[in-house]
Order: structure tokens, then sequence, then C-alpha cells
């Protein structure tokens, strides 16, 4: 019933009554622009009016003065006939409509609502939060008008506005059905909006595109992750590509972004956004979000990420390959597998890894040549053939890198046929992002660090590790022949990749550099520990030993380079230092006991030994080294207690032969007396805080158990990480001859 006729008419089969005369001094029922245009004006009195609201035209909006008097009609203060009753009945049919229209809810949660409430408040608890967002709803004036409804609004007005909503909804719905008339989809549904096939799209791009910063902001961050360490160590994105895109992003209308936008675009770009907050200060992260709490703060770069993967969801990644899948993928390894929180991060990385895998051999990127480029991709459609045949081959090839080395064992290989399928797609040129569109560009010497650098060397690198590694796999050893095949193979990759000791001062440290050398010497140290000690005395296995030493001097040089960041040290590098200082302890070790016979006493302190225990030191101060961001701290206080044990073994033992004594015992006596006093120094109190909650084993590393005999790094199988068998059964031990002592030593 519309507002402008009487509220009293007879009732029965009888004529209504006649229509009383109204003078020519009446108030206007209208303003000027609805009588104009021969429509109902909705909200009377008001000023401007719904009406006017939606049309997007509230400015025009006026109300003739009532004849005579020449003032302005105002609200009238009266309440019009009507029973307290049906006023609170149309109030929450109102607020009933609203969230179905704007929340996609039944009718039955807006019987939850107090029918005493207010509207404002009732309203109030389903609003947006107030960001203000250039992507705002279609909708957004009419739920400002509603929310700001006032308690004392006239009957007619919330009459008018609803039966404005319902004539909206009414318009939409009949011109969905006449643009798809033969699709069921545009018909209304009960079943919940995200969850609905035909709605769950753009249900889930609503909540992506409402976390996305403000323009100015956003764009910050992209430019801080491109200047920062990140970035420059695991180089995904072409830099010039991905900010034009940026560019072309925020150049649509506000209105047209939505669908003018790849939703994997939004991922890469999501995901850009969370990496550049997750390397700056909380601090200066609380600065750029004022209205984030602390606690909101943290959690804002995992929330981005997940916005990421939700973008990919609408994008069907599952079902269509895609360029930019694999791109987000690759971002999600640093998030989730090098600084992710525990076990829970590293197998969700993982699972993205095998998916980009699927997805890069879909599209033939395994088996590629320039003819084969899938220039139909979204992601290539400003890009040259040469460009997107270049990104193509640093994409697949990262992929080749960590399908090579993140798994427990060769079964999980998805490239396992080296010949034919991981090199089969020749290696990315060794140049940068902006030297691609040049073809007259030289390639760079492979000793200098390019942004195909780490797909180059990491590829190669796992290459290796599937025709040699398999024949380790659950601690089974390699015969003396095949190690030295395979440090052959590994020295040539070796030679091909720069050398990050000698950094540039000035310039950002490349984890990512740093983390591939260290991993390339622990490599060697794994293919010759078991040798080692054989090497001090017997010729032919001298090569082991120089090997074992020199790969855990590289290692704890690149890790002492890496405490300029150290929040960007992955957590399983631990291992690799922690195994570095037992190797050099060992070397230490052995030459204090040579010393012996061949100095005298004063001489036991000479450079050499001086020198060899100044890189155990080395190692205890990267332990001692804290920083906030540090995520497993138990276990690195537990390796600074290891060092610190062994330092203090060390330096008894150098007491020993000051004092013109013989130490008791071989190596393994010597660690045994190290795990006995770490042991012994747990038990000095019953503090269940302390390190040490159980006894660390020397032999098989165990102090990387918790009390919950839950791994807080890496499994000790791993490629990336930790010993199979220490000291105990392999370093120690001859297989021919027996233990080797110190008197045999000697």
């Amino acid at each position: 019933m519309s507002t402008d006729e009487p509220q009293h008419r007879s009732h029965g089969d009888g004529p209504e009554k006649k229509r009383r005369r109204v003078g020519t001094a009446r108030r206007a029922l209208s303003c000027t622009e609805c009588k104009r245009r021969k429509t109902k004006c909705s909200s009377l009195g008001m000023t401007p009016c719904a009406s006017c609201v939606q049309r997007g035209k509230p400015e025009e909006c006026r109300w003739e003065s009532v004849s005579g008097t020449g003032e302005a009609v105002i609200q009238p203060t009266e309440q019009p006939f009507a029973l307290a009753s049906e006023v609170e009945t149309l109030k929450q049919q109102l607020h009933e409509l609203y969230d179905y229209v704007h929340h996609g809810t039944s009718s039955s949660r807006g019987q939850s609502y107090s029918a005493t409430s207010p509207p404002d408040q009732t309203s109030a608890a389903y609003l947006p939060q107030a960001r203000n967002h250039d992507r705002a709803s279609p909708m957004s004036g009419q739920v400002a008008l509603i929310s700001a409804t006032d308690v004392d609004r006239r009957l007619e007005s919330s009459v008018s506005v609803l039966e404005s909503l319902v004539e909206k909804e009414e318009r939409l719905m009949h011109n969905a059905a006449k643009t798809l008339p033969n699709n069921t989809s545009a018909r209304p549904t009960r079943l919940p909006l995200a969850l609905d096939p035909t709605t769950r799209g753009e249900v889930v791009l609503d909540s992506v595109y409402a976390i996305l910063p403000e323009r100015v902001l956003a764009m910050r961050l992209t430019k801080s992750y491109f200047q920062g360490a990140l970035q420059l160590g695991w180089h995904i994105l072409h830099k010039p590509l991905f900010m034009q895109e940026e560019h072309d992003f925020y150049a649509l209308e506000p209105n047209m972004q939505r669908s003018e936008t790849d939703p994997a675009w939004i991922a890469v770009y999501l995901m850009v956004l969370a990496l550049a907050i997750h390397e700056m200060d909380s601090r200066e992260v609380e600065i750029l979000f004022p209205l984030y709490n602390t606690e909101e703060v943290s959690r804002l770069s995992m929330a981005l990420h997940q916005a990421s993967v939700l973008a990919l969801e609408v994008a069907d990644c599952d079902s269509i390959p895609q360029i930019r899948h694999l791109q987000a993928a690759l971002l999600y390894v640093p998030f989730l597998l090098h600084f992710g929180s525990g076990d829970g991060d590293r197998n969700k990385g993982l699972r993205h890894v095998v998916e980009a895998i699927n997805t890069a051999q879909w599209l033939n990127l395994d088996q590629l040549d320039l003819s084969r480029v899938p220039m139909h991709d979204a992601a290539f459609r400003k890009c040259s053939p040469r460009v997107a045949f270049e990104l193509c081959k640093r994409l697949f090839h990262m992929l080749s890198f960590l399908d090579g080395l993140v798994w427990k064992s060769p079964g999980h290989w998805k490239l396992a046929e080296a010949a034919t399928r991981a090199s089969a797609t020749q290696l990315p040129l060794n140049l940068n992002d902006e030297d691609l569109d040049n073809e007259d560009a030289q390639e760079l010497p492979f000793t200098e660090v390019t942004h195909a650098t780490i797909a180059r060397m990491g590829s190669l690198f796992a290459l290796h590790t599937r025709m040699y590694v398999k024949d380790m796999h659950h601690g089974g050893l390699m015969s003396y022949e095949n190690i030295l095949k395979s440090d052959a193979a590994l020295k040539t990759v070796l030679d091909q990749f720069p050398r990050p000791l000698r950094p540039i001062p000035g310039k950002i440290c490349n984890w990512m550099q740093i983390t591939m050398y260290s991993s390339l010497n622990y490599r060697f140290l794994r293919l010759h520990r078991p040798y080692m000690a054989r090497g001090y005395v017997d010729e032919e296995y001298k090569l082991s030993t120089e090997c074992s030493i020199s790969s855990a001097k590289n290692i704890i040089e690149c890790q002492r380079l890496m405490m300029e960041c150290p929040h960007l040290r992955p957590n399983f590098c631990k291992q690799w230092i922690l195994g570095a200082a037992l190797v050099l302890t060992v070397d230490l070790v052995i030459s204090i006991d040579l010393s012996l016979g061949e100095h005298s006493r004063p001489q036991i302190n000479c450079p050499v030994i001086s020198s060899k225990r100044l890189y155990v030191t080395h190692t205890l101060e990267i332990f001692r080294q804290v920083f906030p961001e540090d995520r497993t701290p138990r276990v690195t206080s537990q390796c600074c207690k290891i060092v610190e044990g062994l330092l203090t073994a060390v330096e008894e033992r150098m007491h020993t032969h000051s004092e013109g004594l013989h130490p008791k015992g071989d190596l393994q006596d010597f660690f045994d007396g190290v795990s006995a006093g770490l042991v012994a120094r747990r038990n000095e109190t019953d503090n269940r805080n302390q390190p040490f909650e159980i006894a660390p084993d020397m032999s098989m590393l165990e102090f990387f158990i918790n009390e919950n005999q839950e791994r807080e790094t890496q499994d000790t199988q791993d490629m990336l990480g930790a010993w199979d068998d220490m000291f105990k059964d392999i370093l120690v031990r001859d297989p021919n001859s027996g233990p080797i002592d110190a008197s045999r030593i000697v």
C-alpha cells in the first residue's frame, strides 16, 4: 500500500469512502525530482530522499514550500495512527529482508532478532567495518540509508524503503532472467551462498577484495617487496611485467577491477603483499595499518596468504592449468616451507609444490621448446615469446629444484626420470629480467649472480640428487668408489655456483644463495663423513678428511654472513650448523691428540689448534644470537648448550695433555662424555623448562625432538638436513679394523 493513500478504508464488500478534499496549502508528498518523473517519493520530507539517492543524484532533491508561507516543509513530529505491534512487525520484516538481500541468509535468521531492538543496533551488527574501499557494492548507498534509520522514523518512510528494496531486487532478478532465460542458477536459492556453486565465487571474491589494502598502501608494499631480501633470494616474478600489471589494475575503475582482473593474478598479488609484510618489522606494520591491533597485525600476512589460496580456487586452477598457479605456489614455498611455524605449514607447502609440478607437466613445461610456450595463458598477454620462454624455463627448473631436494625419499620424486624429464627442458639463460627483451644481450658468466641463478643451480643440484643420493636412502652407505663419483659430479655443480663468501659491502644479503651454497657443502660433508676419521691414518681416505673439514668451514662462514639477517635463515639450517660443529670438533680433538706426539706440551696451543678451535667458537656465536623471529628457539637453545659442552670437553682434553697425561678412550668415549655432561647439567635442577628435558644422543641428534617426541625441525632423513647415523657406528668405526681409538691414532 502506498504511503500517499489515506490510512482509513472501509472493510467488507462495500465501496471505498470518498477521499477527503485537500486544500491548496497541503504539504508536498514528493520531492520536485520525483514529482517531475511521476514516481512516488520513498522518504516523506527527507532531503535527500531515498529515490534520489538510488538515482545517484542526491543534490537534485528539493521540496516545495507550503503555499503562502515560504517555509520549507519539515518532517512532522506526530506519529501516524498505527498499532505499536504493527510498527515492530514491519521493522522486523525490514531487517529480515535486508539480511537476506545482503548476507544471503534465510528469513529464519531474522526471527532471532529482538523485537524491541532499535533498527540502528540490529542492522549495524552486520554492516562491514568502517574501511572505505573503492570496491563498494551497488547497494552500498541503500545500506548506509538503512543503517542510519532513526528509531523515530515515520512508518511511511520505513514501508517506502522496504518497497524500494523489493522493487530493486525484483528488477535485478528480472534482468538476469532475461539475460539467461535457461539458467536456473539465476533463480533465488536457499543454499548457503558460500556453498552454492553458482554463488561461491562471488562470495569468496568479496572476502578476497575486502582484505586488499588501499591503492597507495598496496603499491608501497609492492615496492618494498621488490627492493627486499626475499625477492632477491627467491626470484619468481618478472619485475617489469608485474609492475605494469599492478599499474593496469589500479587504472581500472573500482567497479571494473573485479570483472576485468584474472583471479589468479590477484592470488599472486596477495602473496607479494603477504611476503612484504612478513619481511617488515612488526612496529612498521602497525604504523601502516593503524586500525589493526597488535594481534591482528601478527596474523595479517597469514590472512593474505589464505586469501591468495581462495583466489586460486576462484581462478579454477584445479581444472585449468595456468602459469600464475605456478607463480603463486612458488611464492608459498618460502612462506610455508622456509619460514613456516611447524610441520603443518611445511606439509601444506609440499602439497602446493606437488600441485604446481602437476600443472607444469600439464602445460608441457617438462618438454619445453620455443614452439610449445603457452602464449595463450593470461600471464603472457603482454609478453614476447622470448620473455615467456625464459620465464617458463625459470619456473620449471625452480620446481625441479624443489622436487629433488624437499622430499624424504626418492619415491616422492615427481621428476624421477632425470634423463627424459627433469633435464629435457634446457636451463634458463643466465640473464636478469631487464635483459630478457634484448635479443642482443650476452649471457653472463655462470659465476655471476642473476635472476636465473637459483633456478639454474637448484635444478643441477636436484639432478645430482636424483642420480646419486638414492643409494643413501634409509641410511644405506655408498661404496667409496661411488662416493668419489658423486663427489666429482657435485664439484661440477659447485664450480658453476657463485661464491657468496665475499659479499659486496652495502649490498643486501642473498639468503637463498647462501642457503644453497651451505646445502651443497653439507652434501659433501654427508658423502665423506663415514670415512673422515680414517683419513687421519690412511692416505687413501685423506680426501674424505679434507673435504669434510673444508665443507664444514664453508658452512660456518656462510651462516656467519646470515647473522646480518637471521630472520631469513630457514629452520633446517640449524642442523647443518650443528653438523659442521661436530665435524670440526672431531678434527680438533684428533689434532690435539696427534700434536702430543709431534710437539712438546707448551705447543699444544699452537696457531693451528687455536684456528681449529676458533671455528667451533664461531658456531657458538651463531646459536647465541637472539632475535624475535626465531621460530624454533628451543632447538637453538639446545644446539647452543651442545656446542658449549663440546668446547668444555675440548678444554678438558687440552688440560689433560698439558699435564703430560693421556686422555682416556676414543672419539666415541669423548662424545659419550659430552652427552653425560649435558645430562648432568640437566639433573642439577628440577626445572622442566631447561633446554634438555630428554637426554641428547650425540650419535643420532635426538636433541631435535621435544618432550612429546614431536620434531621441531625437518625429519632426520630429509634431503635438506641432518645426519643419518652420526658418529656412533659410522664415523668412529672402521668396517674392517674395528673402532678407531686414541692409541691407534697416535
